[in-house]
């Protein structure tokens, strides 16, 4: 699992590469909370164009940034969601809360 940020104005991009699994998911919560601690956003995207692979494990690591973010007045957007992982997104409902933008 690879995890790039990238921040532009009030915006951060969280690149993800590899499989977002039980295995990944707390050490990506991890990476994400402390890049974020302590920055003003206003927009959190999480592009998944790297993404090979997710299980419940990332969802859970979505539901909790969104509840973080949410508390923070940040919006949570995903892009780049190949065929598997938007079948997964749709099923969980994630789409009700998070913004697809492609």
């Amino acid at each position: 699992m690879n995890i790039a940020f990238k921040r532009k104005n009030d915006m951060v991009t969280v690149r993800f590469a590899g499989e977002l699994d039980h295995h990944w998911a707390g050490s990506a919560r991890r990476r994400m909370d402390a890049y974020l601690a302590g920055r003003k956003i206003n927009k959190l995207v999480l592009d998944f164009g790297g993404l090979k692979f997710m299980d419940s494990a990332g969802i859970g690591m979505i539901l909790s940034r969104y509840k973080q973010t949410k508390r923070d007045g940040t919006r949570m957007y995903v892009k780049n969601v190949n065929a598997q992982i938007d079948k997964i997104l749709k099923i969980s409902g994630i789409y009700r809360i998070v913004i697809r933008l492609d």
